[in-house]
Protein backbone atom coordinates (compact mmCIF):
# COMPACT_ATOMS: atom_id res chain seq x y z
CA UNK A 1 0.00 0.00 0.00
CA UNK A 2 3.13 2.54 1.10
CA UNK A 3 4.41 1.52 -2.67
CA UNK A 4 0.97 2.22 -4.94
CA UNK A 5 0.71 5.46 -2.39
CA UNK A 6 4.49 7.02 -3.11
CA UNK A 7 3.92 5.96 -6.91
CA UNK A 8 0.05 7.37 -7.25
CA UNK A 9 1.71 11.00 -4.95
CA UNK A 10 4.86 11.22 -7.70
CA UNK A 11 2.62 10.89 -10.53
CA UNK A 12 0.20 12.94 -9.21
CA UNK A 13 2.82 15.67 -8.79
CA UNK A 14 4.02 15.17 -12.35
CA UNK A 15 0.80 15.41 -13.80
CA UNK A 16 0.32 18.71 -12.07
CA UNK A 17 3.66 19.76 -13.39
CA UNK A 18 3.18 18.95 -16.60
CA UNK A 19 -0.13 20.88 -16.65
CA UNK A 20 1.22 23.86 -15.36
CA UNK A 21 3.83 23.98 -17.57
CA UNK A 22 1.12 23.83 -20.30
CA UNK A 23 -0.62 26.67 -18.72
CA UNK A 24 -3.69 23.90 -19.43
CA UNK A 25 -6.92 25.00 -18.05
CA UNK A 26 -8.68 21.69 -17.31
CA UNK A 27 -10.68 22.23 -13.82
CA UNK A 28 -11.85 18.41 -14.16
CA UNK A 29 -8.88 16.62 -14.70
CA UNK A 30 -7.45 19.42 -11.72
CA UNK A 31 -10.02 17.70 -9.52
CA UNK A 32 -9.22 14.22 -10.65
CA UNK A 33 -5.30 15.15 -9.55
CA UNK A 34 -6.83 16.72 -6.39
CA UNK A 35 -8.77 13.40 -5.56
CA UNK A 36 -5.59 11.28 -6.09
CA UNK A 37 -3.09 13.65 -4.46
CA UNK A 38 -5.59 13.34 -1.05
CA UNK A 39 -5.61 9.60 -1.46
CA UNK A 40 -1.94 8.69 -1.95
CA UNK A 41 -1.33 11.30 1.15
CA UNK A 42 -4.59 9.39 3.37
CA UNK A 43 -3.67 5.64 1.89
CA UNK A 44 -0.24 5.90 3.96
CA UNK A 45 -1.20 6.42 7.42
CA UNK A 46 -2.57 2.54 8.74
CA UNK A 47 0.05 0.90 6.76
CA UNK A 48 3.09 3.21 7.83
CA UNK A 49 1.36 2.20 11.62
CA UNK A 50 1.49 -0.93 11.15
CA UNK A 51 4.72 -1.14 9.75
CA UNK A 52 6.22 0.69 12.95
CA UNK A 53 4.06 -1.92 15.09
CA UNK A 54 5.17 -4.83 13.40
CA UNK A 55 8.64 -3.46 14.27
CA UNK A 56 8.60 -2.95 17.71
CA UNK A 57 5.38 -4.00 19.41
CA UNK A 58 6.25 -3.13 22.93
CA UNK A 59 6.80 0.39 22.26
CA UNK A 60 4.17 0.41 19.77
CA UNK A 61 1.88 3.62 22.20
CA UNK A 62 5.21 5.62 21.71
CA UNK A 63 6.12 4.64 18.09
CA UNK A 64 2.20 5.65 17.47
CA UNK A 65 2.88 9.28 19.57
CA UNK A 66 5.94 9.76 17.48
CA UNK A 67 4.78 8.78 13.92
CA UNK A 68 1.57 11.18 14.42
CA UNK A 69 4.24 13.95 15.81
CA UNK A 70 6.54 13.47 12.32
CA UNK A 71 2.91 13.71 10.70
CA UNK A 72 2.62 17.17 11.89
CA UNK A 73 6.15 18.08 11.57
CA UNK A 74 6.34 17.14 7.71
CA UNK A 75 3.01 19.17 7.38
CA UNK A 76 4.63 22.01 8.52
CA UNK A 77 7.73 21.33 6.35
CA UNK A 78 5.62 21.05 3.31
CA UNK A 79 3.35 23.90 3.72
CA UNK A 80 6.64 26.32 4.30
CA UNK A 81 8.36 24.62 1.27
CA UNK A 82 5.66 25.52 -0.91
CA UNK A 83 5.60 28.67 0.43
CA UNK A 84 8.66 29.40 -0.71
CA UNK A 85 8.89 27.33 -3.97
CA UNK A 86 5.81 28.85 -5.40
CA UNK A 87 7.92 31.70 -6.73
CA UNK A 88 10.21 29.62 -8.24
CA UNK A 89 6.88 28.80 -10.00
CA UNK A 90 4.20 26.01 -10.34
CA UNK A 91 6.06 24.11 -12.54
CA UNK A 92 9.06 23.64 -10.49
CA UNK A 93 6.94 23.38 -7.31
CA UNK A 94 5.25 20.04 -8.80
CA UNK A 95 8.41 18.75 -10.12
CA UNK A 96 10.39 19.14 -6.78
CA UNK A 97 6.98 17.63 -4.74
CA UNK A 98 6.97 14.61 -7.25
CA UNK A 99 10.96 13.86 -6.60
CA UNK A 100 10.38 13.87 -2.60
CA UNK A 101 7.73 11.41 -3.57
CA UNK A 102 10.44 9.43 -5.26
CA UNK A 103 12.76 9.89 -2.93
CA UNK A 104 9.98 8.31 0.01
CA UNK A 105 9.36 5.57 -2.20
CA UNK A 106 13.53 5.00 -2.35
CA UNK A 107 13.37 5.25 1.25
CA UNK A 108 10.72 2.47 1.79
CA UNK A 109 12.36 0.51 -1.07
CA UNK A 110 15.81 0.45 1.05
CA UNK A 111 14.10 0.44 4.68
CA UNK A 112 11.86 -2.91 3.48
CA UNK A 113 14.53 -5.62 3.90
CA UNK A 114 15.80 -4.10 7.20
CA UNK A 115 12.26 -4.19 8.46
CA UNK A 116 11.60 -7.80 7.99
CA UNK A 117 14.70 -8.93 9.02
CA UNK A 118 13.85 -6.96 12.65
CA UNK A 119 10.25 -9.03 12.23
CA UNK A 120 11.39 -12.11 11.68
CA UNK A 121 14.28 -11.45 14.55
CA UNK A 122 11.51 -10.32 16.95
CA UNK A 123 9.23 -13.68 15.99
CA UNK A 124 11.85 -15.79 17.18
Amino acid sequence: MLIAGYTLMAATMAAFAVLAAAHAHVPALVALLAITWGASTWCQTPPQQHRLFTAAPAEAPLLMALNASAIYVGIGIGTASGGLLISAGATRMFLIAALIACAALAWLAGTRNRNRRSCTTLAR
